[in-house]
């Protein structure tokens, strides 16, 4: 092998080698971007779930106080009877 094919070889290895770097940069940034992302996203699916167990509680309190309105005026009329 001659002292130019060897040149040419490290030059094409020296520059696959930097297209595999930049593309493994990219590659790194696009995982930290969508390891973000999901940590976003089981934030917001915890903020989700904590959000439909209180409308559920108020929504049973909710319940519970219109039942007792009832009978409220059940008594009421009774009481005026």
């Amino acid at each position: 092998m001659t002292s130019e094919e060897l040149r040419n070889k490290v030059v094409k290895l020296a520059q696959a080698y930097r297209t595999e770097r930049v593309q493994n940069e990219e590659f790194s940034r696009t995982l930290k971007s969508a390891n973000v992302d999901l940590s976003q996203a089981k934030t917001t699916q915890a903020e989700y779930e904590n959000l439909q167990i209180a409308f559920r509680e108020q929504s049973n309190k909710l319940a519970a106080l219109a039942k007792e309105g009832k009978k409220t005026v059940v008594l009421k009329d009774t009481v005026k009877k």
